[in-house]
């Protein structure tokens, strides 16, 4: 199950990476922009408004309104200019979701999204407007006609402004760029535990601190696009609204492959149930979206509705963990989610009461609360696996290592028996030498034990010197040796013995020792070695066929 959900969950991020190249290369814009040096001024009263029509209201509103305007109709509202202003102005404000068309005096003079090109959607998304009006225009009626294609921004019309665009653009910077900083923060963490896991930590198996790491840098990307900033940026619009819904959409299966993998005492039922069904709610949500059946604004509250169930779910799950397992992790998790639940329902309830405004505003706070108590916790229950898994393999490895002679013992050279017993193919080159230290016994019972185990560790060091860049060195028994090799040269075996044996004498004189090894040397042979046993009869009898030489000498 898991690798599935991971299969779907990846391919979903494939296709959102391809639906925003898409829109971005296949979409253009006209705005207009010119920069003057003149100050901020309100132009929020006296205008007169007009829907589906050319006949306006007797009586002027104020700006910010909302008028009773649908999805499609043709908002209109007109002002007369200011008849004095030092140099030429700017008109400035931002619109959601909405067609702006400006007029003066029944001439258009700028047009943001009825001559856009988009692949996909109705709305050419969220801007900021600066709008230049040149001096022969002051005193002329100005005429600026909205529409939408939702009922939600219909009627939605800003504060105006004209004056100086570099003001209007330092306060959009001034005012969200907090929020801009703490949005690449929060990626910046996100990216650094993704390179913690690949770097260091892939080995456990446990993609938890990966999965925590892809939420916090999917969350960044939503939260940077909820800024005024990169509308001001970026001319493209539609592509900011299209990533921010698709990372909307992945942030809640990102969250929850996180659980799965990091929490093994939560209901894993309930966990990939919620996996699915917002795979599913990506995978329709996008198709009606690319068939332009229904944008994501439109189906914003069906988004919103699974995402809701899904944390109330979760939350669930949380609870009944800590009930039932008391676990410390677990409490962690609680904390650190119900900090960030009520910052995500604060967030909830600010966007269908403002939105125009920044919907991530407390989620950003909420989501660095969070992922700091998780990276600190999911860190130490990561930190505690390597250290169980460190102590596993050098159990692992002490059990197949000879401790006197660091050599792999009778256990690991089993092992290996093995492997060539199930596939006599893996014998071919295959050299047994087997080792026997000469009267180790002798030497035990008269100068006790301590020197028998010098004579060990000299054997060792002696065979290693000659054998061990060409395979595998065992110590089988208290004085008996093994190497296993498929490296030596076959038209030069001897020499190998001969070399041996001179370090034994070598070793012998700086040891000031009576080092004895006998040896047997046997390489494999299909016609008489039937099994890879045979081979080592062979070879064990060749070491006695040397030990009685030796003795005798």
């Amino acid at each position: 199950m898991k690798k599935k959900i991971s299969y779907f969950y990846y391919f979903a991020i494939i296709i959102s990476i391809f639906i925003i190249s898409y829109a971005f290369i296949h979409s253009t814009s006209n705005d207009l922009s010119e920069i003057t040096t003149n100050s901020s001024i309100p132009f929020n009263n006296n205008w007169f408004y007009a829907i589906n029509s050319n006949s306006y209201s007797e009586t002027p509103v104020s700006l910010p309104y909302s008028f009773p305007v649908k999805k499609d109709n043709v908002l209109k509202i007109k002002n007369t200019l200011p008849i004095n202003y030092p140099n030429e102005m700017t008109l400035s404000f931002r619109s959601s979701s909405q067609f702006v068309q400006v007029y003066i005096d029944n001439i258009e003079i700028y047009n943001y999204g009825t001559s856009t090109l988009r692949p996909f959607g109705k709305t050419p998304g969220s801007a900021w407007h600066f709008i230049n009006i040149p001096d022969s225009y002051y005193g002329k009626t100005i005429e600026i006609a909205f529409s939408s294609p939702y009922n939600l921004y219909a009627g939605k019309i800003n504060p105006i402004l004209y004056g100086d665009e570099t003001l209007f653009i330092f306060n959009i910077f001034s005012q969200n760029f907090s929020g801009l900083i703490l949005s690449l923060f929060i990626g910046f963490i996100g990216l650094s535990l993704i390179l913690v896991y690949f770097c260091i930590i892939k080995q456990t198996l446990n993609k938890g601190l990966f999965y925590l790491g892809l939420f916090g840098f999917v969350a960044s990307l939503w939260s940077i696009t909820e800024t005024s900033i990169l509308q001001i940026i970026f001319n493209n619009q539609s592509t900011l609204l299209l990533v921010s819904f698709l990372t909307l959409m992945l942030l809640p299966i990102t969250f929850i492959l996180f659980l799965y993998e990091t929490y093994s005492l939560l209901n894993k039922k309930i966990l990939t149930s919620l996996c699915y069904l917002n795979l599913a709610a990506f995978i329709i949500l996008t198709l009606f979206q690319l068939t332009n059946t229904k944008d994501f604004i439109e189906t914003i509250s069906i988004l919103h509705s699974v995402e809701i169930i899904s944390i109330l779910s979760v939350l669930v799950i949380i609870i009944q963990g800590i009930i039932t397992t008391k676990n410390k992790q677990i409490i962690h998790l609680g904390i650190a989610f119900i900090i960030f639940f009520l910052f995500l329902i604060l967030d909830f309830i600010r966007f269908y009461f403002n939105p125009n405004g920044d919907s991530s505003f407390f989620f950003r706070f909420g989501l660095l609360f969070f992922i700091a108590i998780l990276t600190i916790t999911t860190s130490k229950h990561i930190y505690f696996i390597i250290s169980e898994n460190m102590k596993i393999d050098f159990l692992e490895k002490l059990a197949f290592i000879d401790p006197l002679t660091k050599f792999q013992n009778r256990g690991s050279f089993e092992q290996k028996m093995k492997y060539y017993r199930q596939d006599l193919s893996h014998c071919k080159n295959l050299v047994i030498i087997i080792f026997d230290i000469n009267n180790l016994k002798n030497t035990n019972d008269s100068l006790g034990h301590l020197a028998g185990d010098h004579l060990i560790i000299q054997a060792s060091q002696c065979i290693t010197t000659t054998f061990a860049q060409y395979g595998d060195c065992f110590r089988i028994g208290g004085d008996e040796f093994i190497l296993l090799s498929t490296e030596l040269n076959s038209k030069n075996l001897e020499h190998y013995l001969s070399a041996f044996q001179s370090s034994i004498s070598e070793s012998n004189i700086v040891s000031k020792s009576s080092l004895s090894i006998a040896s047997g040397l046997a390489q494999f042979n299909p016609i008489i070695d039937k099994t890879i046993d045979h081979l080592f009869v062979r070879a064990d009898s060749l070491m006695y066929h040397n030990k009685t030489q030796i003795k005798n000498i």
